[in-house]
């Protein structure tokens, strides 16, 4: 499960777990497309799949 950093200004970092709901917002899925199973699965199905607008903004990063 991903992190992210909420407290830059400490010498100590502070973090937090994304949620289901944001981690499908960056896969650009519908909100709650997951809904329904528990947090776990949610997280394994969205980590495991791959939209459209992801490969393309992967791809519009590699050189020809």
């Amino acid at each position: 499960m991903a992190s992210v950093v909420i407290d830059e200004t400490k010498t100590e970092y502070l973090y937090r777990k994304i949620t289901p709901l944001e981690c499908e917002r960056l896969q650009t899925l519908p909100e709650n497309y997951t809904e329904g199973v528990s947090n776990t699965q949610r997280y394994k199905m969205i980590g495991n799949g791959w939209t459209i607008n992801v490969v393309q903004h992967i791809f519009k990063g590699l050189k020809k």
